[in-house]
């Protein structure tokens, strides 16, 4: 087995997405015979850990786990970006995966130049990068190459999923919109789970370094709950919104109900990429940058994009049998394509 070191370990979050992304960095790893012998958490400074730089010397590679932290410049973007030169530095190859790519600087790109292999999202990320001079390869985020999912269900319950959205412009009136609608429930994308599921035991790095002692995020007060419903218009269904989108579920419970859902209003990314994986109707809303509808643009769902409430949820009740056979083709597409890069990795580690 060759040894890898992962850089950006996100699933020291607790949003599904980021979690399932990291168990399939992992999952596919071995599959290509690389273990990883040490990760380091996001919201951790790699350079600043003696463990982790002690991890890269002696690892035959680094991966670095670009995901949703690689844009507009921010100082995390540059600490990924500059794992590149310095693996350079040592002679040793370190690669970009799964990575966003928007709005960056020179310095960042004249870094991310100098990883051996990069491999970005969707091309929107694909089109940033090629016009700061990165060259990259474009491997679907890996939350499609996943089987997290058995066989579509005979009978899907009544009811839409409309998911929390981290871009509150979008999502709040979203929210709005939605309290007058009888078959809408709501669904926060994280979990409570404080282990991640989707990585098996032995697969576990004898080195984890995060930045801090993990604890589950906590449903919200009935009283709390009053507090900010109390005088306000629909105060029932707002008071049932709110307690749902305040009362986190294992990640089992939520791919449940992504699963069973007659649809899905998605206000995240990996909400809609899962969407696809399960085989749900879904209309996904924009996010913190533009990878959701990069994304779908590259699927042939570019019509599945969209703002304003009332047309999102006409789009929803159009969903076709065409939109279902190009997620489904989407899907099939990242998975070959996240087990070739898997095999290139290999490749590099070997080399």
């Amino acid at each position: 087995m060759k040894t890898a070191v992962l850089i950006n370990d996100t699933s020291t979050k607790f949003h599904i997405g980021c979690r399932i992304v990291v168990g399939q960095i992992f999952n596919l790893a071995e599959q290509f015979g690389i273990r990883f012998t040490a990760t380091c958490s996001v919201h951790v400074d790699w350079r600043q850990n003696d463990q982790i730089l002690d991890a890269i010397r002696q690892a035959d590679i680094v991966i670095v786990n670009g995901e949703g932290t690689l844009h507009h410049a921010t100082p995390q973007a540059l600490a990924l970006a500059e794992v590149a030169p310095y693996c350079e530095r040592l002679g040793k190859p370190a690669v970009l995966i799964n990575s966003v790519y928007e709005e960056n600087n020179r310095e960042i790109a004249e870094h991310c130049r100098r990883f051996s292999l990069r491999f970005l999202r969707e091309p929107s990320s694909a089109l940033h990068a090629q016009e700061a001079g990165v060259p990259c390869s474009i491997v679907p985020d890996l939350t499609l190459s996943s089987a997290l999912f058995g066989t579509t269900p005979a009978r899907r319950d009544s009811g839409i999923i409309v998911t929390d959205n981290a871009n509150r412009d979008v999502g709040r009136p979203m929210l709005e919109y939605s309290l007058a609608k009888r078959d809408v429930r709501y669904l926060r994308l994280d979990v409570c789970d404080i282990d991640n599921c989707f990585v098996q035991p032995h697969l576990q790095p004898a080195l984890r370094i995060s930045a801090g002692v993990l604890e589950p995020p906590k449903g919200q007060s009935f009283l709390k709950t009053l507090e900010r419903s109390i005088f306000r218009s629909k105060m029932r269904a707002r008071m049932r919104m709110l307690q749902q989108l305040n009362h986190p579920l294992t990640s089992p419970e939520i791919l449940e109900r992504i699963s069973l859902a007659r649809g899905i209003i998605a206000g995240r990314f990996h909400a809609a990429c899962l969407a696809m994986v399960a085989g749900t109707p879904f209309v996904a809303m924009p996010s913190n940058t533009g990878k959701t509808k990069g994304m779908l643009d590259a699927a042939g769902l570019g019509h599945l994009y969209e703002s304003d409430p009332k047309e999102t949820f006409s789009r929803l009740a159009a969903w076709t049998d065409d939109d279902r056979e190009r997620a489904q083709s989407y899907v099939r597409h990242a998975r070959a394509a996240a087990h070739d890069m898997f095999g290139q990795i290999a490749a590099l580690a070997s080399a």
